[in-house]
């Protein structure tokens, strides 16, 4: 196509081409910013699936903000960050009510059937930003685990389905 191999960059698949932007000083720090939280405190991001692939995230969810409000994590000021899976329609149903704590920020992402193309490359501007700024990121199954490995975050990946009651053959 006669474009010079300078300008020309390898970053995988399209979602990854904004950890390449992110690099290049895209976006930082506007996570932080747009949620509200401070520099200096701790983030542990938590990404969220849709509840059919999500049995029990919100208990989950639930025992991180309640160890965060007995400060077992330290004197350090911490926020939980839920985010959901584009996806996901009953987000809001299933973790809104944990927003009654003031260090957890719920980030609704657009969702997917609904959004254009650059609304959604402008919230993965956003998730990478925020992942660059936690400290850990809790997820289940899902590409989002590489997208924390891809810029240098430890994942917990949740293997079990917290304290909800779900079927054996579902669990």
């Amino acid at each position: 196509h006669g474009i010079p191999l300078s300008r020309v960059s390898v970053v995988g698949s399209l979602q990854y081409d904004s950890i390449h932007d992110l690099k290049q000083g895209v976006a930082e720090g506007d996570a932080r910013k747009n949620l509200g939280i401070p520099e200096g405190s701790r983030i542990i991001t938590m990404a969220t699936n849709p509840v059919v692939r999500g049995w029990g995230e919100h208990t989950i969810a639930e025992n991180i903000a309640d160890r965060i409000s007995r400060r077992e994590f330290g004197d350090r000021t911490t926020y939980l960050v839920i985010r959901s899976h584009p996806a996901d329609d009953s987000f809001l149903e299933r973790f809104g009510y944990l927003g009654k704590h003031d260090f957890v920020k719920l980030y609704k992402s657009p969702e997917v059937k609904s959004s254009t193309p650059e609304k959604l490359r402008e919230d993965s501007y956003f998730r990478f930003d925020l992942l660059k700024e936690s400290a850990v990121l809790v997820c289940g199954q899902g590409t989002v685990a590489i997208d924390g490995a891809c810029v240098d975050l430890p994942v917990i990946s949740l293997a079990f389905s917290g304290s909800a009651e779900v079927p054996d053959d579902l669990s």
